[in-house]
């Protein structure tokens, strides 16, 4: 008698601690020149670069902790071993329990880079059911987004993560590609003759100004 007495309070305790109504969005956002740092429900902080937004639902942390990425984003992730975080960008996702990585994901860009400094990764396909990639601490994942290729190399993740500290680093890369990065960061249009694009730079940005 008493279990089926307290069968009712059960069930609505376990209703109690599901949230109802419609899902609603919010979006964080950065500007070209701007990087936003923002603190999710369950206490991860999200670094958010030039141009970029991440979204996420009124339900994160609560039954899901997925967030749609549009650009480029460093994530340091509190742990959760019974709800996972997953990062949604294009055609590749990027699950994770406790950890810290960047991916970079516009639109215009035809590579998803993937740098993990921290911990451990999934990266798994949207369109290819069966694929399935761990990465490792120091590690760089390069998904060309045609070909549906993944590469992995090891790196110094720090060339590729700085940018939210301000630090910006070039390596080897061409000038057109380049004023890509700078147009972000200054929020200034370039434009590049022909004849040089294709001459390659090495050098660090640290929060000088667009003059200097």
């Amino acid at each position: 008698i008493l279990v089926l007495m307290a069968i009712p309070s059960i069930l609505y305790i376990l209703s109690s601690d599901k949230p109802s109504g419609p899902l609603t969005y919010t979006t964080v956002a950065a500007d070209y020149g701007q990087i936003s740092k923002v603190v999710l429900p369950d206490s991860s902080v999200v670094w958010v670069n030039s141009g970029s937004t991440i979204k996420y639902n009124n339900q994160f942390s609560s039954t899901n902790r997925d967030i749609e990425l549009v650009g480029e984003a460093f994530f340091k992730i509190t742990g959760n071993v019974d709800l996972p975080l997953i990062v949604n960008s294009s055609d590749l996702n990027v699950k994770v329990l406790g950890t810290e990585f960047s991916v970079m994901a516009y639109p215009e860009e035809k590579e998803i880079q993937v740098v993990l400094e921290k911990g451990k990764v999934e990266l798994t396909s949207l369109s290819h059911a069966n694929f399935r990639q761990e990465m490792r601490p120091g590690e760089l994942a390069t998904f060309d987004k045609e070909k549906k290729i993944l590469k992995l190399s090891n790196v110094n993740t720090s060339l590729f993560t700085s940018w939210k500290d301000g630090i910006i680093n070039i390596y080897n890369l061409p000038l057109s590609e380049l004023v890509v990065k700078l147009e972000k960061r200054y929020n200034q249009k370039f434009i590049v003759d022909e004849a040089i694009k294709r001459l390659p730079y090495t050098f660090t940005i640290k929060n000088e100004n667009l003059n200097t």
